[in-house]
């Protein structure tokens, strides 16, 4: 039987690595582009979450999802961090990719 994770531990195993290595094998840039492209990943992430977090926040609170006992480390309106986590790490691979 494989171990419980909690939501963060859970991205510390699966979803930081692959980001690091896509972090890894991106081509790098001249410092004017590197800048742009951070600004236009930042503004991805900020939509992810204002699109994101009231409908998550809603869904969580009505019961169509839950977390087990032990997954949930701490909470923002209604939402594990970890998931918040989640919003930005998706975000940033896909940006990458």
């Amino acid at each position: 039987m494989l171990p419980t994770l909690t939501y963060l531990q859970f991205h510390l195993v699966f979803s930081l690595p692959v980001l690091a290595l896509l972090w890894y094998v991106a081509p790098r840039y001249e410092p004017e582009r590197q800048r742009r492209a951070v600004a236009g990943i930042a503004i991805l992430v900020a939509i992810a979450y204002a699109y994101t977090t009231p409908w998550i926040s809603y869904m969580i609170r009505r019961g169509a999802w839950g977390y087990a006992d032990g997954a949930v480390v701490a909470r923002a309106l209604s939402i594990p961090l970890g998931e918040y986590l989640f919003f930005t790490v998706q975000t940033v691979v896909v940006a990458f990719a």
